[in-house]
């Protein structure tokens, strides 16, 4: 962050480096410390971490529709959600 130094440990960065996947996000918060859901920073925090489970889990629809389904009792509905869902080996 331009004029701020960084409160995210090198350790942190360099081992983030080393991780083999390619979907990772760190993001710094300005002025940000500890326990960022409880500071001054929580609503900007809360809908980061909203976003980015909405933006990976947009693909698997059917893993959430597949239990909705069978605890209403659809055996029919989880079936075909449960048949939807591709797991990669």
């Amino acid at each position: 962050m331009p004029g701020r130094p960084s409160l995210v440990p090198q350790a942190l960065k360099e081992h983030l480096a080393q991780v083999s996947s390619t979907d990772k996000t760190l993001v710094e918060v300005a002025g940000g410390y500890h326990e960022l859901q409880h500071g001054p920073e929580k609503a900007e925090v809360l809908k980061g971490i909203a976003d980015w489970v909405l933006q990976h889990t947009a693909a698997a629809p059917a893993v959430a529709a597949a239990p909705a389904a069978a605890a209403a009792g659809d055996k029919e509905a989880a079936a075909v959600a449960s048949a939807d869902v591709q797991v990669a080996a």
